[in-house]
């Protein structure tokens, strides 16, 4: 969890995992996003660079801004 994913493959694996509210990341443009709970979120990222521990923390970051 703590070397970069280098694939939206991999970025899944963890979601998987991790039982995460969100699907594929996806490239918008030359942007990364991902849709958490039914919304599309951009990440800002032009590559993949981020870790699984930064992917899970942005993914319940914006699921919990979400729910409010």
């Amino acid at each position: 969890m703590d070397k970069p994913l280098r694939s939206a493959q991999l970025v899944k694996r963890v979601i998987i995992d991790e039982q995460l509210p969100a699907g594929w990341p996806i490239k918008w443009g030359k942007q990364w996003d991902i849709t958490i709970n039914n919304k599309l979120i951009p990440t800002g990222l032009t590559s993949l660079t981020w870790t699984g521990n930064q992917w899970k923390e942005f993914i319940l970051k914006h699921s919990n801004n979400n729910e409010q």
